[in-house]
């Protein structure tokens, strides 16, 4: 059927987006979970203005070494809990691909679902009201706008 784009960012809201999700898009012919960690930024190194770095490079990229390492694990321990491989009925091996991006969320998202190329995108959305969106941005908000294809949100079910 289709290439199915899951993305989480570990909160349980994510959880319940797959989760819902995976019901309604089976069968899948490919299944891929991302992640999108928002690694170090890069003026922690060679400082800004009149004020220094604070970190060598070394330690810079010991630390996205770190997000990474953690985020994978972090989607290895999703795929068992949801019992994702398998379950999804998938036309190919069974597998469910996984993905660790690093740098904004919804940039990386889009960008993955091109790339992919996806036919379908799910995410949860931490339902941020309008003013607080606007000020802090979306990245559903952003995935929706930009996305190649659909992109199916899931909200919190209280």
């Amino acid at each position: 059927m289709a290439t199915v784009l899951f993305c989480t960012d570990g909160s349980e809201r994510a959880r319940e987006a797959i989760d819902r999700a995976r019901v309604l898009l089976q069968p899948a012919s490919r299944v891929v979970l991302v992640t999108v960690t928002s690694g170090v930024d890069p003026s922690l190194v060679t400082g800004t203005g009149m004020a220094a770095g604070v970190m060598s490079l070394e330690e810079r990229e010991n630390l996205i070494d770190i997000q990474r390492n953690e985020a994978v694990t972090m989607l290895t321990d999703l795929v068992a809990d949801l019992e994702l491989v398998g379950s999804l009925e998938t036309g190919g091996d069974g597998e469910v691909e996984t993905e660790v991006r690093i740098g904004d969320a919804g940039r990386e998202i889009v960008d993955l679902a091109t790339d992919l190329p996806a036919d379908v995108v799910v995410l949860g959305t931490s339902g941020h009201g309008g003013f607080r969106r606007a000020v802090l941005g979306s990245v559903s908000d952003h995935v929706v706008r930009h996305s190649p294809c659909p992109v199916l949100v899931s909200s919190h079910a209280e």
